[in-house]
């Protein structure tokens, strides 16, 4: 299996510092080119199937995508959301916010792994041969990543500054083979006509 995994574009939340959590976003104008440019990128792409979560803000980024794979579908699933942040969603992060703490209400990192690994499970046993995309956000692309590098729950926080829609690409001979192509790129800033 190849694998991409993209976090969405910016979104007017992420510009103002407000948690989302698991309700919607809404993409900036700057989101908007970060998807458009993502797009050209991955545009000669061959995939097979893409995955997104349901929320707007991936959607809207996953759409981009597929104006260049209008063949294949996309399917949304809420095991791809963002880290639930119960009450404190709509809101900025308190000053005592401890991330090694997190406040009750806060959905915790082993739940966050659980979910990713869980899907990860189920695409590897129905796409081994195939090239799949999934578009989710920084919070559980960071469960991802435990999951690729084969690393515990304890190191969640290895990965900071997962930026908008960086692409990461691993190639999967099985599951404990798993080679990093490409990690948290933002190379289509750059140059959007660069092959994949």
């Amino acid at each position: 299996m190849k694998l991409l995994l993209v976090r969405h574009g910016e979104t007017v939340q992420n510009v103002n510092k407000i948690i989302q959590g698991q309700s919607d976003g809404e993409l900036t104008e700057n989101g908007i080119n970060q998807t458009v440019r993502l797009a050209e990128r991955l545009k000669n792409a061959e995939l097979n199937q893409i995955y997104s979560s349901d929320l707007q803000r991936t959607i809207d980024t996953t759409n981009a995508v597929i104006k260049y794979h209008d063949s294949v579908k996309m399917i949304t699933d809420v095991r791809l959301r963002e880290r639930y942040f119960g009450n404190l969603e709509g809101n900025t992060f308190p000053s005592d916010f401890d991330w090694n703490n997190l406040p009750e209400g806060v959905e915790s990192n082993e739940s966050m792994y659980k979910r990713a690994k869980d899907f990860f499970n189920d695409i590897y046993k129905n796409h081994s041969n195939e090239t799949v995309l999934i578009v989710t956000h920084g919070g559980l692309l960071k469960a991802f990543f435990l999951i690729m590098f084969n690393k515990p729950v304890e190191d969640f926080y290895s990965w900071r500054g997962i930026k908008n829609t960086a692409l990461s690409i691993f190639e999967i001979k099985n599951q404990d083979e798993i080679m990093c192509r490409e990690l948290n790129s933002v190379t289509h800033f750059e140059d959007i006509d660069e092959a994949l």
